[in-house]
């Protein structure tokens, strides 16, 4: 079945999944269609588990470690273990199914999460893979049958992300994607420039070009979007009071974590909390 990810988030909200009508079995979730509309916009996460999301009807815009992925009819996106998710926008018309897992399966799946555009046909067959699992965890399937179709489903969508066309990209391009590979893992506690420049080899003139060429965006708002997303995980989904968090995001007192976090989304800290 593969290796279990040390800490099983789905656990610590099955109650409340299940209260919304999720289906659970196990540490596998499933939100059917009819539920598309318990999501809401702004929510933010940082996944321990992986999810696969399939789009019906509509449109969603997800933040997926810190990039922006507009997904339409016909769109997967499969998000691995550690990832940084939040929901920026969902159209009123939306319809998806969304699939939690916290057992990573034996084969060797890609390193970053990805996005498919599938054909009808692969639609279709991706569509019937989510059907049959729900309707086994309706009917109370052991876990471990549910394993082994959700590792079915994962193999299919992983072997289609590997026939895809593959370019090699430019210096600048494969720069940029380091920097925000790294930042995912490190703009929790690291807000400087320098630092990013010196873990890619790179002076800090020469990555803020880079950024600017492939983002429009400098590498100082980049980091503010780490932060803000971060900030915002512990506040919604832990108790941490707000001079703790402060702290544990690498800020040296919490007033300046304060006028960070209101300057950049409108809102203190407790305000946010209480939404």
């Amino acid at each position: 079945m593969g290796k279990t990810i040390e800490k099983k988030a789905v656990s610590s909200y099955l109650p409340m999944l299940q209260q919304q009508g999720v289906l659970t079995v196990g540490e596998y979730a499933l939100v059917p269609a009819r539920l598309s509309k318990i999501v809401q916009e702004e929510q933010v996460f940082r996944f321990m588990e992986g999810r696969v999301f399939l789009i019906l009807e509509g449109e969603v815009t997800l933040m997926i470690n810190l990039r922006k992925q507009v997904l339409t009819v016909g769109h997967v996106a499969v998000i691995l273990p550690d990832s940084l998710f939040s929901y920026e926008a969902i159209s009123d018309d939306c319809r998806f199914m969304a699939l939690s897992f916290s057992t990573m399966p034996a084969f060797e799946m890609p390193h970053e999460s990805f996005l498919l555009s599938l054909p009808e046909d692969a639609q279709k067959q991706v569509s019937d893979w989510f059907m049959l699992i729900m309707q086994l965890m309706q009917a109370r399937a052991s876990e471990r049958t549910i394993g082994y179709l959700v590792n079915g489903l994962l193999s299919q969508l992983t072997e289609r992300f590997a026939t895809l066309p593959k370019t090699e990209p430019s210096r600048s391009q494969a720069l940029f994607d380091l920097f925000v590979h790294e930042l995912n893992h490190s703009g929790n506690v690291r807000h400087d420039i320098p630092y990013y420049a010196r873990k890619l080899s790179v002076t800090p003139n020469y990555l803020s070009a880079v950024v600017q060429q492939h983002s429009g965006l400098t590498v100082m708002q980049w980091i503010n979007r780490a932060l803000v997303l971060e900030a915002k995980v512990l506040l919604r989904h832990t108790d941490m009071p707000v001079a703790s968090i402060a702290y544990q995001l690498g800020f040296a007192d919490a007033t300046l974590f304060a006028r960070f976090f209101r300057r950049e989304t409108g809102l203190t800290a407790r305000d946010f909390r209480k939404a």
